[in-house]
């Protein structure tokens, strides 16, 4: 990681074994072309002089001619120096933006103030600790267009050198910002601002249900199937199949109706979709607890002095990050409003009237 003073920015390059491995597989692939051109010319002492012939019979056993090697070598050399051209790309983090520039000057630029999403992925191998795992932050651009198109820039921590770095600049410089665009929306427009409580994929696998259920309820009057089966006792199998297929359909329908936390400038909302089932005043939050994946709201309720937990989920909370920091400004807004004296009526003079 480098860091200029003068342009008040971070630079991130991506490690050198990438830049190093392509040319190496470069030198291994095209040794096969290279051997079956000059390899009938190589003389080695005793034993190994007939080892360049005995490589060579057993590439014409295998059908792998000079052409053919050298077509292949060929193809996977555009591949490999694709590989390498995108070693020499940098991450440029300041504090207006974050930008991936490449060999040639092309840059993907994301403006912090047109992020509307921050999410970090850490995947862990099964029976392998920290060291293994592979981090990723996603930042998505703010929908745009009739079709709500919105673009994404992705970063792991095998991409570039520094990745803790590069994760901690960007969520402190990020968060905040879309935290206080949010804020600035639930001011001009009065309403909340949402945060799907939903696992990653959780739709696609409602969508496989929806279908899933949709078939076997379609097969189960499909008589020409049950024809070809023979299955034993389809009086009783055909009603088992409907109501699995009626499961399977009212399971991934449910699935679209995922919990939402929702935020304005009073209160926080546990909503189903868009009913709401609770409302909690911020005012009231005492602590809002983070463990791994589970998260726990506690709030003054009846006593003013000892908090209930009022809600705790296992599941992921879509850019959690932006919905702690935007509780917690409003929190210190409302604060701040509620320990500011009032100041002082200026008494008016009476006029004497003659």
């Amino acid at each position: 990681m480098d860091y200029s003073q003068q342009v008040d920015r971070y630079v991130f390059h991506k490690p050198l074994w990438r830049k190093v491995l392509p040319v190496f597989l470069l030198i291994i692939i095209w040794m096969i072309p290279a051997f079956l051109w000059k390899g009938s010319e190589i003389q080695l002492p005793e034993p190994f002089n007939t080892w360049p012939q005995i490589g060579l019979d057993w590439l014409g056993k295998a059908n792998i001619t000079l052409r053919l090697a050298v077509t292949a070598a060929a193809a996977a050399s555009v591949l490999l120096f694709f590989w390498w051209y995108k070693a020499f790309e940098i991450l440029i983090i300041s504090a207006d933006a974050i930008t991936r520039s490449s060999l040639l000057g092309f840059r993907n630029t994301l403006r912090w103030v047109d992020v509307d999403e921050v999410l970090i992925d850490h995947l862990e191998a099964r029976m392998e600790g920290d060291v293994t795992a592979r981090k990723t932050l996603y930042l998505y651009e703010v929908p745009k267009g009739i079709f709500g198109l919105r673009r994404r820039m992705k970063i792991n921590n095998r991409q570039f050198d520094g990745f803790e770095d590069v994760e901690r600049i960007a969520v402190l410089v990020s968060v905040p910002a879309v935290a206080e665009r949010l804020r600035q929306r639930i001011d001009q427009y009065k309403k909340p601002a949402t945060f799907a409580v939903l696992e990653p994929g959780e739709l696609f696998m409602g969508i496989l249900a929806i279908i899933a259920g949709l078939g076997l309820i379609w097969a189960a009057f499909y008589e020409q199937i049950w024809m070809i089966a023979q299955i034993p006792y389809v009086w009783a199998v055909r009603p088992a199949v409907i109501v699995v297929g009626v499961i399977l359909f009212l399971f991934g329908i449910f699935r679209f109706f995922y919990q939402q936390i929702g935020v304005d400038a009073e209160r926080v909302y546990i909503m189903r979709y868009r009913w709401i089932l609770k409302r909690i005043p911020i005012d009231s939050i005492a602590d809002i607890q983070i463990r791994e994946n589970q998260m726990r709201i506690y709030a003054f309720v009846k006593d003013p002095e000892v908090p209930r937990q009022v809600y705790k989920t296992n599941k992921y909370v879509r850019n959690r990050g932006v919905m702690l920091r935007l509780i917690r400004e409003i929190y210190d807004i409302r604060r701040n409003m509620d320990n500011t004296p009032i100041p002082g009526i200026q008494s008016i003079p009476t006029s004497n009237r003659g």
